[in-house]
Parts: structure tokens; sequence; C-alpha cells
């Protein structure tokens, strides 16, 4: 009843090295994922609703961000980072987590576009703007925080991967 969740094999308390890491983790989470969430709704939004050249061209980049492969490229960038701090870390894995928002806000954000209230929006001469926001935007809040909850939890898994392997940030 001493130890909650029991301790490591040098008799560590487990669940104090849990809350000493948690500060950190979250702190990364809350940036990268945040930061990654905006990048991937802004693509999303603008790949979705203009279509065309514009959706081509983005939908290409999200397609070429998605096939690198993110956590070599992570650990190469962590272990040559001078002094890699928690804002840093977390920029690196935010520039790399927000495709996968931009794919799924892209999506739906195409099949909203052709609902009859945005037709109507565009007849009455609302900007394209005022469109996204007042009409598209709060049938994407669910879209963009399960984006946000992905990539918060992805940004600490790499974290966690991260200092396992000893590269993980100083502070």
């Amino acid at each position: 009843s001493e130890h909650w969740l029991g301790t490591d094999r040098y008799g560590r308390d487990v669940l104090a090295l849990v809350l000493v890491g948690l500060p950190n983790s979250l702190k990364v989470a809350i940036i990268a994922g945040g930061i990654s969430t905006v990048i991937g709704a802004a693509v999303g939004f603008v790949a979705g609703y203009k279509g065309g050249r514009v959706d081509g061209v983005l939908r290409s980049f999200t397609d070429m961000m998605l096939v690198i492969p993110t956590l070599p490229l992570i650990i190469i960038m962590a272990r040559y980072v001078r002094h890699l701090s928690i804002p840093i870390l977390a920029l690196i894995l935010a520039a790399f987590s927000w495709p996968f928002a931009a794919r799924v806000i892209r999506s739906q954000v195409m099949s909203l576009r052709e609902r009859p209230y945005v037709e109507l929006s565009k007849i009455t001469r609302l900007s394209d703007r005022e469109i996204i926001i007042q009409d598209i935007l709060p049938n994407m809040l669910p879209y963009i925080g399960i984006g946000l909850a992905a990539s918060s939890v992805g940004a600490a898994f790499a974290l966690v991967a991260l200092t396992i392997i000893g590269l993980g940030p100083s502070d």
C-alpha cells in the first residue's frame, strides 16, 4: 500500500517517477499538438474549400510529408540539435505531425462545402473567409478536437521514445 504503482528494479517508486516526468510530457503535448492542429486545420480548410489547383498542390505537399519516415528523422534532429529544449522539441514534432489533421479536415471540408447552407451563403455574397468561419468551422470543431488529441498523444509518445533512447530534452 506504500507504493501504488509499485517500484522498479532499483527500488524507486514508479508513481513518483511518473509524476516527475508528467509536466514535461504535458508541455510537449500541448505545444506540439496545438501547433500541428493549427497548421493542419489551415491547410485542410484552404485545400478542401478552394479545390482545384490549390487543393492539388496542398494535397501533394501533404502527401509528401506523410511518407517521410518521421521517427528516424526526429532521432537524427534530436541528436544534432545542440541544446534540445522542450519548446524546440515540440516544434520539431509539430513540423511532422500536421499532415494527419490536414487530410481529415480537408476531406470533411470538401463534404461540407457542398451543403445547401454553404450554397446559400455564396448566393448572399459572403466572402470565402466568412463562409469558412460562420458555416463550416462550427461543424468542424469535433474533427479539430480529435486532431488536437491525436497530435498531443503522438507528441507525448515521441517524447517518451526519445527519452528512453537518451535523446530527450535536457531541461
